[in-house]
Formats: structure tokens, sequence, C-alpha cells
């Protein structure tokens, strides 16, 4: 690709994220205080935005690949509004266990999006890791009773914190250098 195609590719994803991104602040702003849907859509715009970031720092990747990429981000960019419409919907979300599928939706597109992606397998082993905290949820709603709000939405939330916490970890360590080199560790 010519460097003219790449900025196109650029910003046609940027305008992408920045809408999804838009509208998910809709959401966090008509959303209680500490509800369910409140840490649920706070969950979908740190995502969206640390996915927007996370593309930035794969340009390469993205544009050796252009139509794989086009399809898994509009894919992905999809579900997140598709979690964020659930999100905004004045019915109530307590029983509404679908939810959880569409989330296993984006993990799986997620996953595939990342598959040329520099340091895919650190990423990809977060989203395996919530796909399974996303099962005990859907276990615990369809055989213990669970249903969905403040305690569900704090521990997701939690977790998205470990899970930034440890990528930005990641990206101090063995973050990559501008010509796409990696930083060597220096207690290694």
């Amino acid at each position: 690709m010519n460097s003219t195609q790449i900025g196109h590719y650029d910003l046609l994803f940027t305008v992408l994220y920045a809408a999804v991104a838009s509208s998910i602040f809709n959401t966090v702003s008509a959303a209680s205080l500490w509800s369910f849907s409140f840490f649920m859509s706070v969950i979908l715009l740190t995502v969206v935005i640390d996915h927007w970031i996370l593309h930035n720092r794969n340009k390469r990747a993205i544009f050796d690949h252009p139509y794989f990429s086009l399809f898994t981000i509009i894919l992905v960019l999809f579900f997140y509004s598709k979690l964020n419409h659930i999100l905004s919907a004045e019915r109530t979300l307590s029983e509404n266990w679908h939810f959880w599928i569409w989330v296993i939706l984006l993990f799986f597109s997620d996953f595939m999006m990342k598959r040329y992606y520099k340091d895919s397998w650190f990423y990809r082993r977060w989203d395996i890791a919530a796909a399974v905290m996303v099962g005990v949820y859907l276990w615990g709603m369809l055989y213990q009773g669970w249903s969905n709000g403040f305690w569900l939405g704090l521990i997701s939330f939690l977790f998205t914190i470990v899970y930034l916490g440890s990528e930005i970890y990641h990206r101090t360590v063995f973050g990559s250098g501008e010509n796409g080199t990696t930083k060597t560790n220096s207690m290694s």
C-alpha cells in the first residue's frame, strides 16, 4: 500500500472508533451511577479507546493485511455498538443473559482481529481469560440465579483495571521502539 492508501485507512478507522466512542459516552452519561449499565459502558468506552491505541501501535500489520483488518475491525466495532445499544435500552438488564453472548462474540472477533498484531498472544490471553469469566457469569445466571447488577458490573470493571495495568506494564517493559524493534528487559 502506498502512503495515501494508508492515510485513508487510518482516517477511516479513526472516524469509526470515534463514532462508537461518542455513542458510548452518551450511554455512560445516561446510566445511573454504580449501576450495571454504568460499569459496563465505562468498560466499553475504555476498551474501545484501548483498541484504537492498539490499532495505532500495529499499523504495519493492519496495512499489510488491509481487507482482513477492515473486516475484523468493523466486526469488532459492530459488537461494541450492539453491546452499547443493549446497555442504553430502557429495559432492565438484570435477567438478560443474552448480553453476555454478544460479549463472547465480541471477544471472538477481537481475538481474530489481533491475528497479525505484534505481541498478539499477550492480548489474546486476556481475551481468553475474559471469555472464561463471561462463561462463569453465564453459568451463574442460568443455574445459580445471578443477575446483571452491581456486583457483576464491579467485578468486570476491576478485571478491566487489572488488564489495563498489565498492558501498561507489558508496554513499558516489552514495548516496541520506533522502528518496530522490541525493547529488551534490563532485568534479564
